[in-house]
């Protein structure tokens, strides 16, 4: 009879100490997921909408060059022009390249890491990272 509340008593204490380390790792989850999202947050307002703020700047650019002098040749327009456009065309390839932009972010926001896809991320990390631990995966 002993033996039987020993082993009883063995195996809720067990079966909690897994329920709080599941609910703990997964409540710990959420929560570093949040902070991430939110320190990303903000990051991720910079970038939208500068690439239609940038055309404005070329578009400003050139009308205060030609506000500027007195008289207008049309070379020296073309001239900045080209000049302004090319600036305008580095940043561009930039945005492209290294922020993530496509021609739908100044119709409609799109960001990046939304709490849902930190948490994919966050959840196959981890999971990859159990996986290579138990020698069943190769990271």
């Amino acid at each position: 009879m002993r033996d039987e509340v020993r082993s009883c008593c063995l195996r809720t204490t067990n079966g909690i100490r897994r329920f709080t380390a599941f609910v703990i790792s997964h409540v710990g989850l959420c929560f570093l997921v949040a902070i991430y999202a939110a320190i990303e947050y903000p990051n991720e307002l910079t970038f939208q909408g500068h690439i239609k703020n940038d055309t404005w700047v070329v578009v400003d650019g050139l009308y205060a060059f030609i506000r500027e002098n007195v008289v207008i040749e049309e070379s020296e327009v073309k001239k900045k022009a080209h000049e302004l456009l090319k600036e305008f065309e580095q940043e561009l390839v930039k945005a492209v390249n290294f922020e993530g932009f496509d021609e739908n972010d100044d119709v409609r926001t799109k960001y990046q890491w939304t709490f849902s896809g930190a948490l994919l991320y966050s959840i196959t990390v981890f999971t990859t990272i159990g996986m290579s631990n138990e020698g069943l995966g190769v990271c």
